[in-house]
């Protein structure tokens, strides 16, 4: 049996030795490879932190939405029918239009149920044109108004004002309340926003009671 030369052997452990690296186009390969994949991973979680700050946004828009609106159910269903003196004459704390409405509330937005306070809504526009409803309150007799914003970001925003027909006891809708006399059993606030309206109707506990003069002590 022949054997092979000695130098022979070392040189093929040489060609084996060699064989075991990477050449310069492999590496280059390598690296690029592993900069796509980075690359992909970075944008992947970029996107899922997006992702969540998107929703968490959302969830905190949705949950002010809902505050809002239930801060102004509990404060219309709490008007009462007050009237105050301005000039000598008996003037009604309820001024209803479609964009402002004003009426005397035993529920405060900062206080809760403490006293009675004159609320304020009114329409405005934010910088990017977008309908705001602002909320401000005082109580009444005392000069400490308080402001702040409950809704924003619709196309529209408007208030309705519901009677009973005296004849057929239908309820009667309009968008400027006029009776100085008694309040609106029913108040709408209509929302539009991407083409979608929703309206809230609030029923008034004190709706269709003749207007009185402010209890003592709150003057």
């Amino acid at each position: 049996m022949a054997t092979r030369p000695a130098g022979d052997r070392s040189a093929d452990h040489g060609h084996a030795a060699k064989n075991k690296g990477f050449t310069l186009l492999e590496l280059m390969v390598s690296v690029a490879l592993l900069a796509v994949i980075i690359t992909v991973i970075s944008g992947a979680i970029r996107l899922g932190y997006r992702s969540v700050d998107s929703g968490e946004k959302n969830i905190g828009r949705l949950e002010r939405f809902r505050m809002s609106l239930a801060i102004i159910d509990a404060q219309v269903q709490s008007a009462f029918p007050l009237t105050h003196e301005k000039q000598g004459v008996k003037v009604p704390y309820f001024k209803g239009g479609r964009d402002v409405l004003m009426f005397a509330s035993n529920y405060s937005i900062w206080d809760g149920e403490k006293g009675f306070v004159h609320v304020t809504y009114r329409l405005g526009q934010n910088e990017k044109g977008r309908h705001v409803l602002y909320a401000s309150e005082h109580t009444i007799g005392r000069e400490n108004e308080k402001q702040t914003r409950l809704l924003e970001g619709f196309d529209d925003i408007y208030f309705g004002y519901f009677s009973r027909d005296p004849e057929t006891g239908g309820p009667v809708e309009t968008d400027l309340w006029t009776d100085d006399r008694t309040l609106p059993q029913w108040i709408s606030v209509n929302l539009t926003k991407d083409g979608m309206k929703h309206s809230l109707i609030i029923p008034m506990r004190t709706g269709g009671a003749a207007v009185t003069q402010a209890p003592p002590g709150v003057m």
